[in-house]
């Protein structure tokens, strides 16, 4: 029985690989790195500047929720919300869930009562276990049922 590395010896013999065409020399990464940033950056002035803005913007807001989800204490989330203002329920949700974190219920339903007054939001699972969670932590179990209570079927 014959290896496969000696039929493909028997097959196409050395001499073939000399007679490919030498490979282009290596293109630099920097050139690459510029061709790229040219690439991306396509536009007028004024689109790059809105692309710009609006990834700082995106950023902050990034930032800012990874924030909320390491808050040791009310006072940070205060702060936190304060400088960002929620945008969408996921947001006011992760807000909730951080004031529970730091067991201030009071603050967490302030906030869940916001959302319900927000108009073009309204509470969702998420936002009812959160506030559920929130009192049960405060030790508020009477709270806690009354918004199970509350929650939508």
């Amino acid at each position: 029985m014959v290896s496969k590395i000696a039929l493909f010896q028997l097959v196409v013999p050395a001499t073939a690989f000399c007679l490919l065409p030498p490979l282009p020399p290596p293109v630099p990464a920097a050139a690459v790195s510029a061709s790229l940033t040219v690439l991306l950056c396509a536009g007028s002035p004024g689109e790059r500047a809105h692309k710009k803005a609006l990834s700082e913007e995106e950023h902050a807001r990034k930032k800012a929720l990874f924030e909320l989800q390491r808050a040791s204490s009310s006072g940070d989330v205060e702060r936190i919300l304060a400088d960002h203002q929620p945008q969408s329920l996921k947001e006011w949700n992760m807000g909730i869930s951080a004031f529970g974190r730091c067991r201030d219920w009071k603050s967490a339903l302030s906030l869940f009562e916001e959302v319900r007054a927000t108009k073009g939001l309204a509470p969702d699972v998420y936002s009812f276990s959160a506030a559920i969670s929130a009192c049960e932590k405060g030790g508020q179990w009477e709270q806690a049922l009354s918004l199970l209570h509350a929650m939508p079927s």
